[in-house]
């Protein structure tokens, strides 16, 4: 039997402070806007891949992606791929900055539309990221719910906590799904909510405040706007955000080109400066609380149904 570590011991382990930046964008295959002129793909690549670098993130997440391993290692040479994955639509790809100590980790066989690779914080400490690209259009609730369950499954078994990004293709009412049961940290919301940041899908006119009018599909643009893309932090009871030094933007949320009507993606990019606490602590109580109910379980003695004469 294992000996339980006294309350007392972890509560005098420290809570240690890590900092993470990560970029994330769907690219829609690099495909120019309709409403471009004189622009083509290789256009479209070199301004995606400078916006993206521009924010030099310690990972990025890419959905839509129309070119695998080579493609990503010839546009971030100064990156580690760690994954890609078919969704819905094209390539799942996620990225991390060469000199940072990082593995991808297997779904074992379990088809999801994510990437996930395990980073070495330092301190012997590791965290799971992944990039997504969940299933679309409103009535995709119940297989978004089932995606994200099945991916948190991966923190649960590795007892880690894991930082999400991506086209989630989530919808306000799904708010308190996400937040409540599955217990995720958005991190727009932990930067403080600003409404210039909200909208990562924005294809309203704005030109009266200067910031263009987002016809990508041409004249068959629908005028709307919603926060499909999300980065969410799943603590696993012991890692929380810090709401200081917690940063977000967009970016590629410009026209281009000298003209208003053409931008680089259906989706603007977004970019976070991530602080979290990680209260090791708590992990040690979370783990012996976990091995007490699971000796309970296998200990107990299943009472016997009569049966019947």
């Amino acid at each position: 039997m294992e000996p339980t570590i006294p309350k007392e011991a972890t509560e005098n382990v420290s809570p240690s402070k890590y900092s993470l930046k990560i970029t994330s964008m769907n690219i829609a295959g690099c495909v120019p806007s309709k409403s471009a002129n004189d622009w083509t793909r290789q256009h479209s690549e070199e301004a995606i891949k400078q916006e993206i670098l521009n924010t030099d993130p310690d990972v990025i997440a890419l959905q839509e992606c129309r070119g695998g391993e080579n493609w990503a290692k010839r546009l971030f040479p100064s990156y580690q791929f760690m994954g890609s994955v078919y969704s819905h639509m094209d390539l799942v790809m996620l990225l991390v900055k060469q000199g940072i100590s990082a593995e991808p980790v297997s779904l074992h066989g379990k088809h999801l539309p994510a990437v996930i690779a395990k980073l070495n914080l330092g301190d012997g400490q590791n965290l799971l990221v992944a990039s997504v690209h969940l299933a679309p259009f409103a009535s995709g609730a119940n297989q978004r719910l089932y995606e994200m369950e099945t991916l948190l499954d991966k923190a649960y078994y590795h007892s880690l906590p894991m930082l999400i990004a991506g086209d989630t293709n989530m919808r306000v009412a799904e708010d308190a799904t996400m937040e409540k049961h599955l217990k995720l940290q958005d991190v727009w919301k932990a930067a403080g909510s600003d409404i210039e940041t909200k909208f990562s899908w924005n294809t309203k006119d704005n030109r009266k405040e200067n910031k263009g009018f987002n016809r990508f599909y041409g004249d068959g643009t629908r005028e709307y706007n919603a926060r499909y893309d999300r980065i969410y932090m799943y603590g696993n009871g012991f890692v929380q955000i810090e709401n200081e030094g917690t940063t977000f933007d967009l970016i590629a949320n410009k026209p281009v080109n000298g003209n208003e009507l053409h931008f680089l993606s259906d989706h603007f990019g977004m970019t976070s400066q991530i602080s979290f606490e990680w209260d090791e602590g708590k992990r040690k109580l979370l783990q012996e609380e976990a091995k007490k109910d699971s000796a309970y379980q296998f200990s107990t003695p299943v009472k016997k149904q009569k049966s019947i004469p």
